[in-house]
């Protein structure tokens, strides 16, 4: 489930398309104290969703290895929008999960 969380959030297949909630938080985020609250909320709630599928006994466990999970599925939002191509973006979300997962 993590796995997919992931490219859910990554979505390789959205081309140049960028994310409104990173958009928010990159361009908006900095003038607007409003808006990176909100912004934290929303990646908070991320964090906890991946820490649910990691650890649904115990989500609380795994709230550190949930958030490289998320940082870097939406980390990879950057190579979607400078063209990198789909197949290259989830090999490396696929990577990324061999790295904190090993």
């Amino acid at each position: 489930p993590v796995g997919a969380i992931m490219e859910a959030l990554a979505n390789p297949q959205g081309g140049r398309d960028g994310c409104m909630l990173i958009t928010c938080l990159t361009e908006l985020a900095p003038h607007d104290d409003e808006v990176a609250a909100l912004g934290r909320q929303h990646l908070e709630s991320i964090d906890e969703i991946i820490a649910r599928a990691l650890e649904p006994s115990n989500p609380g466990q795994a709230l550190d290895k949930a958030r490289a999970f998320a940082s870097l599925a939406i980390g990879t939002l950057a190579f979607r929008k400078a063209g990198v191509p789909a197949e290259q973006i989830s090999q490396t979300l696929k990577q990324a999960r061999l790295v904190i997962s090993p």
